[in-house]
């Protein structure tokens, strides 16, 4: 990432400073049978969405050797990179979760034919209560890729809904 940023596409992007490494010490992650469960399951839907790509190293180095293999490919593009991880992610919440989510965090009403004309398919959210929601699920079950994190409070405005994230798993262990 680093190389593309100093090399860049044009002379603005040529001008931006690269960021610094971390300094931060590296982490050794504990990972629990959950974080083992959804990473596995992660793992496979990036082979499905990969057209089939794997890795035989374990865990997380696993996981970022596929992603390497597969947006280093020729001729491989930036909107087939994003389609991949877009399904990805996706793939993860199964196909439960996104009308869920729509439905009681980000408050689009359904754009079912039983609800009335002026509402169907209108967003009223994200409603006040979905950004605490979002930091009390994501500790336990995006862990296996972002490492320990906690609930707190935003910065901008002192609510509850902020996320503390120790050191990011994914990033320290991309390199």
């Amino acid at each position: 990432a680093a190389e593309g940023a100093a090399e860049g596409n044009n002379e603005q992007d040529t001008q931006l400073p690269l960021v610094p490494d971390c300094t931060m010490e590296p982490l050794q992650y504990q990972d629990s049978p959950l974080d083992k469960v959804l990473l596995s399951i992660f793992r496979n839907l990036v082979k499905t969405n990969t057209g089939g790509i794997t890795s035989s190293k374990p865990g997380i180095e696993g996981l970022l050797d596929q992603g390497r293999s597969f947006m280093l490919q020729p001729d491989q593009s930036a909107d087939n990179q994003h389609k991949m991880v877009r399904e990805t992610l996706g793939g993860l919440m199964t196909p439960v979760l996104p009308p869920f989510y729509r439905i009681f965090m980000s408050g689009i009403v359904p754009d079912w034919e039983w609800i009335p004309e002026g509402v169907r398919g209108r967003q009223l959210g994200p409603w006040f209560y979905a950004p605490y929601l979002t930091s009390i699920v994501t500790p336990t079950f995006f862990a296996f890729l972002v490492g320990p994190s906690r609930p707190n409070r935003r910065r901008d405005d002192g609510q509850r809904g902020g996320l503390l994230v120790e050191k990011c798993k994914f990033l320290q262990e991309s390199g």
